[in-house]
């Protein structure tokens, strides 16, 4: 899933959140949003000169009651835990989504009403036309770094990649967040900030005091950097459209060039600073990857499983070749705790899952070999075999 933050406006001497914008990963929170921040963090605003930071559900820093931020903020029905409401709600300078339950017409309504209603509020507070701030908002200052950020400069380049790709851009649009993110949610999930342009910038602006300004105070320094991501080959979809041309996404059974992406996504150092690594140093990995792929013996060990099985659920008794392994896990941010049922025959390992009548196999029926998921459904493997077919002919 990834990585969803609170973007979080923090009172300067208490440190208490007063503000808070929920529930987007760190690259896909819009320019929108940075300059709503800016204008509550202006002198027209409710929060003028307070503490800014981007709190991640995988941060590891325990500091609000022995919980996250974003655990703070968020609750937890299952342990008896609401939602913190602040004294402050960021949207109410923005009209409220229309519900989901309407329905047809009166949605239809509701929708056009809503869009109306954004644009104008934008418009009246936020912007001065299409692409340019506000002169009160244009520039984000830092006052613990003695730094600034032109976010009409950042504007003006969003307009560029409009007008140049007719499209969304698709780099980051929230310069605010990737600077104020808790540095120790960094590289923890989909969504979040890789090694790339202005990376030396990120997170150095966490829990600093921070405004928006019409003039820049003296002796403060440009922070200039654009945050592009748009050469960014590190998403599965990404990877995927590299070696296939297409962005197959979950369709594909595992393993699939998308499952390789996916492997290779990992958020450590060493990965993500892979992260603009070129199609063919991809494609040389796929190369590499593919050659670990046993599709036969892994459906054959999945095969002995569910025959083992279906003449032992509880699997009581011992059964050739195959071992059971109950392997307990425990989340130490969390502090969930699971256990997964692992049959292995041959070195494959098949996922089960424990019910009142025994052990069946995993919904998804997962199977893995060395660090490769394969699915073993019967619409798995018609197409691998296909596959294989397609490949011997051209052979």
């Amino acid at each position: 899933m990834g990585q969803y933050y609170f973007g979080v406006i923090i009172e300067k001497e208490t440190r208490k959140p007063i503000m808070a914008h929920d529930g987007y990963k760190l690259s896909e929170t819009g320019w929108a949003t940075m300059i709503q921040f800016a204008y509550e963090l202006s002198k027209m605003g409710r929060c003028y000169m307070q503490r800014v930071t981007w709190a991640g559900d995988y941060s590891d820093r325990k500091d609000y009651n022995g919980l996250r931020l974003y655990d703070y903020l968020s609750g937890d029905k299952d342990e008896g835990r609401e939602p913190v409401k602040l004294p402050e709600a960021m949207d109410n300078l923005l009209p409220v989504y229309p519900s989901h339950d309407l329905e047809g017409d009166e949605r239809e309504k509701a929708l056009d009403k809503y869009w109306q209603d954004y644009e104008d509020t934008v418009n009246k507070y936020l912007m001065a036309g299409k692409f340019k701030v506000r002169p009160e908002l244009r520039y984000l200052c830092n006052h613990d770094r003695k730094e600034y950020y032109d976010l009409q400069k950042f504007c003006d380049y969003l307009w560029q990649q409009w007008e140049k790709e007719h499209k969304r851009y698709e780099g980051y649009e929230n310069p605010l967040a990737i600077l104020t993110s808790d540095p120790t949610c960094r590289i923890k999930g989909g969504g979040d900030y890789f090694y790339q342009e202005g990376f030396e910038y990120y997170g150095t602006w966490s829990d600093c005091v921070i405004s928006a300004e019409q003039q820049v105070p003296e002796g403060y320094k440009e922070v200039k950097t654009l945050f592009e991501g748009i050469n960014r080959i590190w998403d599965p979809d990404t990877i995927c459209n590299a070696i296939t041309g297409e962005k197959y996404g979950h369709s594909l059974p595992s393993p699939s060039a998308y499952d390789f992406g996916r492997s290779i996504c990992r958020y450590d150092e060493k990965h993500c600073q892979m992260a603009c690594v070129s199609r063919e140093v991809i494609l040389q990995m796929y190369a590499d990857w593919q050659r670990k792929v046993d599709v036969e013996r892994v459906y054959k060990a999945f095969d002995a499983v569910m025959r083992a099985v279906k003449n032992d659920p509880h699997l009581e008794q011992e059964h050739k070749g195959l071992t059971l392994e109950h392997r307990h896990h425990k989340n130490e941010t969390t502090g969930w705790e699971w256990t997964d049922h692992v049959a292995i025959v041959n070195d494959v390992e098949v996922m089960l899952e424990e019910g009142k009548e025994g052990y069946e196999h995993d919904y998804r029926h997962r199977a893995y070999l060395g660090d490769i998921e394969y699915n073993c459904d019967t619409k798995s493997r018609r197409y691998f075999r296909k596959l294989e077919k397609e490949r011997q002919t051209v052979a």
